[in-house]
């Protein structure tokens, strides 16, 4: 029996216990007795595994230990009877007894042993902050710490750097003295550690808010120095979490040699890698390399088995990195989002629920919500004020703006007394205030002089710049004297990214201001200064991946058109430097500006073409965005088109509908129809699947069917040999019916001179709806004679009755069999006043909707003319007899080339000359919007995707 028991292995270090016993000639009952010693640590996995804080990005410090990371450095086990008894303790008062009874006894085992037990009490504990709290407040624990204290010396360094990591997850105090003396004996002998201590040590720094201190410098010196022995993953991916910000280029290339070397399937130490390892790589690696996705699936392959016994929180931070990183891997985003669901009826941590909330909230299908919903309001009075804001970004995203109780719990849960809400927690919760339209003036109140007295506190530019921007988003603050005073004392330690986001705050709150009053001289001085600085910084960066990441940051924020031109302008300027890699981004981002570059947008093609099998097919509807949308042909447009589409017709049945149907509709806009995929489209299975997808989405569900009900138009005007029926026509009465109608000053003026221009009222039909639903702001009749004829004897839609019923009949323009037809050779007139939204935004040109509107229409039979913006304000048409003559032109001319209107008050040029000319609007700081519901009606195909 004794040599079998001695032929064991202990659980800590997998080598014979024979090795580990101080003496020989061991009986077999205490070889028995010290084997039921061994089995009483199973208690301890030592380390909690989420006792760290939770960031808010996936890149902040965190320190996550299994269990077996700690006992396998483990100083060797003593057959000691009182170590026995520690070990054994299975509650903090049995611990405590043992300590304060025998406190003369204790040397430096027994005191690292206590504070082992203790972490995997904590690790037990259901509320582990509280634990600790109750742990830290009696006062054995204070006479354990200085017992601790006195001994520092004397600790082996593995007992040393083990009681340090113990001690500050207890603590939580960097200065409390026991840290303190840790920490810098651990320091001391920083060059005498081995890679497990040191990786430990590194988690503590980091913790103590030392990543970019000297000591982290010494022990980044350490590391460099003993990188060739470290064997393990778990320590290398430590190092590269905390130690990164002060690696060299050439050590983080070393550090990418060897992780890549310890995550081959070759490597014999891989197997002992856990989930905890994988994710700190995780973490980090793209601080390493841009190249990353080899390594990651790699990674992901090990992982994958570990999974489902992953935390919470661990798998939070997994699904948070992989989107961070854009890692092209949706078998693991969907199998994390799986495991997360499967988990939110047993979460019981606030943070979890917060954080859960704020990955899930977004796409989650409806039962999913109602989970978190209850998780919310269930867990939220305990939520510590730091994860306050991980709350409020997935409320948010999850569409939660009815007022319910749990708003009333989050406004109680604020208190800006506590040290824990920071700015960093408020602009989060700031940003989903401004979502809910029954706040009241009251909070916003409140709010605002909170968070003006924390900005005009901060000292460090980059917590000015946050609290500046948080006021910027209230809706109730104004130009302040004061704070911009400040702002301007912070400016000049801004570079590119803070000060182009200074000025867009500054410029929010000064527009908001100038809608109630005169706004202070020193205020507006405050954002030229702003604006001439940022000018200046974008006009010195070339590099393409600064100057996308910086445009995408401003589009987030609502696209100030001042920067978004200047940066359009540095990325043309840099053209040759741009790489397949930031064709997405670039076409992604022309499409959300409407901004029109033909020089751009003729590289992304180059440099897409050979590069497509690179390209997602979900990507592939970015790339062909702004090429549909801003009506741009490339001159190899052909071959761009069906190399685009190649890419996504062998995947359509793994796709989502909406994408079909976005991608569908958009390349209709330039006249391409992919006959395979409209035949997808269109098919009974198809259009099921999308009904079933779009249940789950109700948010986007009428945004989706409108652009189906555009898909299905334009394929039975423009297809006719794919017989493709229009089925619409009841969705589209539906529509109708609730149907309203704004006249814009504009439109109004154009109606008074059409009046007049046409002989009198009855000779016009104003906001009028076309066969297949089309909406035109005016409508007029003329005879092969070019005479008027009046409206009131031919058909509209809108005189079918209020039942609406029926089907669109043979002769198009015939609308209801009790009007005349149409004599012979008569035309139908349309008369669309073009808003700013249906041109690009920094020249006259059409954007592809309308131009395909004017196809359509006139293959109904009508003559389509367009009154664009910039010619009816031009200051050629600031008479009366002007405009009357201009529209009288543009209905009764056949050419109307000489309708040229070479003055406008706003400098707008025609698209033959300075195409980067930039509207007035954008002059003077406003942003373009859609002026009025009727051309917001028209251009619904034109939202952006989300």
């Amino acid at each position: 029996m004794a040599r079998a028991a001695v032929r064991c292995t202990s659980i800590f270090t997998k080598t014979p216990i024979s090795s580990v016993l101080p003496f020989r000639g061991v009986t077999a009952s205490s070889v028995c007795s010290f084997m039921c010693n061994v089995k009483s640590l199973n208690v301890m996995p030592l380390v909690d595994k989420s006792s760290c804080r939770l960031p808010n990005h996936p890149h902040a410090s965190t320190a996550i230990f299994t269990a077996g990371y700690f006992s396998s450095h483990n100083p060797t086990i003593s057959p000691d009877p009182l170590v026995d008894k520690i070990q054994s303790a299975k509650t903090v008062d049995e611990l405590f007894h043992l300590i304060g009874t025998r406190k003369a006894k204790l040397s430096e085992n027994h005191i690292s042993q206590a504070f082992f037990v203790l972490i995997a009490l904590r690790q037990g504990a259901e509320n582990q902050d509280k634990f600790a709290d109750m742990v830290v407040s009696r006062p054995e624990f204070t006479s354990l710490c200085d017992l601790a204290e006195n001994r520092v010396s004397s600790f082996e360094d593995v007992m040393l750097v083990n009681v340090l990591y113990c001690a500050f997850k207890l603590l939580k105090t960097p200065s409390h003295s026991l840290i303190r003396e840790l920490r810098n004996e651990a320091l001391v002998r920083v060059n005498s550690l081995h890679t497990p201590q040191l990786s430990k040590v590194a988690v503590c720094l980091a913790d103590l808010g030392e990543k970019k201190g000297k000591a982290m410098g010494q022990l980044v010196e350490a590391v460099s120095n003993s990188l060739g022995k470290t064997k393990h993953l778990r320590e290398l991916s430590t190092f590269m979490k905390e130690c990164n910000v002060l690696m060299s280029n050439e050590l983080k290339s070393r550090v990418l040699v060897k992780l890549r070397e310890l995550v081959d399937p070759n490597c014999e130490n891989i197997h002992d890698a856990t989930a905890s390892d994988f994710r700190k790589v995780f973490m980090s690696i793209d601080k390493f390399t841009d190249d990353y996705d080899s390594v990651l699936h790699k990674c992901t392959n090990f992982m994958w088995k570990y999974l489902e016994e992953v935390s919470t929180r661990e798998l939070c931070v997994l699904l948070s990195c992989v989107d961070h990183l854009q890692y092209k891997n949706n078998y693991l985003a969907n199998h994390l989002k799986d495991l997360l669901q499967s988990q939110l009826l047993s979460i019981k941590d606030p943070v979890d629920m917060a954080l859960t909330t704020e990955l899930l909230a977004f796409d989650a299908p409806a039962h999913v919500k109602f989970q978190l919903e209850a998780n919310a309001l269930r867990l939220v009075d305990d939520l510590p004020l730091g994860a306050l804001g991980n709350l409020c970004t997935g409320l948010r995203r999850m569409g939660y703006i009815s007022r319910t109780p749990l708003h009333d719990k989050l406004n109680d849960l604020t208190r800006f007394d506590s040290p824990e809400l920071t700015l960093e927690t408020l602009l989060p919760m700031v940003e989903y205030y401004t979502h809910l339209p029954w706040m009241t003036e009251e909070t916003w109140d409140r709010l605002k002089q909170e968070i003006y007295k924390m900005t005009m506190e901060q000292i460090n530019p980059a917590n000015f710049l946050r609290g500046f921007y948080i006021l910027s988003l209230i809706p109730t603050f104004r130009a302040n004297e004061g704070i911009f005073k400040r702002a301007m004392c912070m400016l000049p330690q801004l570079h590119t990214t803070g000060t182009n986001s200074l000025f867009r705050a500054m410029k929010r709150i000064v527009e908001k201001s100038e809608k109630t009053g005169k706004v202070a001289d020193v205020c507006l001085n405050a954002v030229n200064a702003a604006q001439d600085r940022a000018m200046k910084f974008l006009h010195k960066n070339t590099s393409p991946n600064f100057l996308i990441g910086l445009l995408t940051s401003i589009l987030e924020e609502g696209g100030d058109m001042e920067l978004v031109d200047a940066l359009f302008k540095q990325l043309t300027s840099n053209i040759n430097k741009i790489e397949p890699h930031h064709a997405v981004e670039c076409a992604r981002s022309l499409y959300k500006t409407r901004y029109l570059s033909k020089e751009l947008m003729d590289r992304i093609v180059e440099v897409t073409m050979p590069n497509i099998h690179k390209v997602t097919p979900m990507q592939v509807l970015y790339l062909i965005s702004p090429f549909c949308s801003l009506n741009y042909q490339p001159s190899n447009s052909d071959k761009f088109f069906k190399a685009c589409t190649d890419r996504v017709i062998p995947f359509m049945e793994n796709l989502p509908c909406g994408f079909l149907v976005d991608m569908a509709h958009l390349m209709s806009y330039n006249q391409l129809f992919p006959e395979e995929m409209l035949r997808h489209i269109f098919s009974l299975e198809f259009l099921t699947k999308l009904d079933e997808e779009l249940e789950d989405l109700p948010d986007r569900a009428e945004m989706y069917r409108k652009r189906l009900m555009y898909l299905n138009r334009t394929v039975a005007l423009e297809c006719p040999e794919l017989q493709v029926p229009w089925f619409h026509e009841e969705y589209c009465q539906d529509m109708l019916k609730n149907r309203n109608v704004f006249y814009h000053p504009d439109v109004q003026d154009v109606q008074k001179n059409l009046v007049e221009v046409l002989g009198g009222a009855q000779f016009l039909r104003s906001f009028v709806t076309t066969p297949y639903y089309y909406d035109i702001t005016f409508e007029c009749v003329l005879d092969e004679n070019e005479t008027l004829l009046p409206c009131a004897d031919y058909g509209s839609v809108l005189t079918k009755g209020s039942g609406l019923s029926g089907t669109v009949l043979s002769d198009l323009m015939q609308w209801d069999t009790q009007r005349k037809q149409l004599p012979e050779g008569a035309q139908r007139v349309a008369i669309d006043y073009m808003f700013s939204s249906a041109y690009c935004v920094n020249t006259g040109h059409t954007l592809g909707m309308s131009i395909m509107k004017k196809r359509q229409l006139e293959l109904l039979g009508y003559q389509y003319i367009q009154i664009p913006f910039f010619e009816w304000k031009s200051l050629a048409l600031t008479e009366r007899v002007e405009k009357e003559e201009y529209l009288r032109l543009k209905i009764f001319s056949l050419d109307q080339e000489y309708l040229h209107v070479s003055s406008s008050p706003i400098g707008m040029q025609h698209d033959d000359v300075n195409q980067g000319f930039i509207f007035a609007p954008f002059l003077l700081g406003k942003r373009r919007t859609v002026e009025d519901n009727l051309a917001l009606r028209a251009l619904q195909s034109y939202d952006r995707l989300s």
